[in-house]
């Protein structure tokens, strides 16, 4: 359900999959040093694959599936915990200005609720309100 109500992938399934995954490998890391039973380790290393895959594929952004938007969403809101968390969505804007100067139009769009369109049309509100 949350997969089809967000526009950014879940919080709680990557900071699961993520934690899981550091204390599977060190858990792992054990198992083959120790090689009192080389199958158990190879599960428990098939099993930390598979928790790798599921987590790639959650960190995939949603914007190609986000089809009945008018404006396509800015790319900090759709990115998910490790990309917000480490600035990876802005890497595009930092390699584009390292190759040459930025212009306006270079500049990605921000998050919706601070767009100048709209702020502008609430503070407008806002000054109607006050002078009636």
């Amino acid at each position: 359900m949350e997969h089809v109500k967000t526009i950014r992938p879940s919080f709680l399934l990557t900071a699961y999959l993520v934690l899981s995954a550091m204390f599977d490998a060190a858990r792992i890391r054990t198992e083959w040093l120790l090689s009192v039973n080389v199958d158990f380790a190879a599960v428990l290393s098939a099993s930390l694959d598979c928790k790798v895959a599921l987590l790639v594929l959650e960190t995939i952004e949603k914007q190609r599936i986000l089809i009945d938007r008018k404006t396509p969403p800015s790319s900090e809101s759709t990115s998910g915990p490790l990309n917000r968390g480490l600035f990876l969505w802005l890497n595009s804007l930092f390699f584009h200005g390292w190759k040459g100067n930025l212009a306006l139009a270079d500049i990605p769009s921000i998050n919706e609720k601070l767009d100048s369109a709209s702020v502008a049309a609430r503070f407008d509100h806002a000054g109607e309100r006050g002078t009636t």
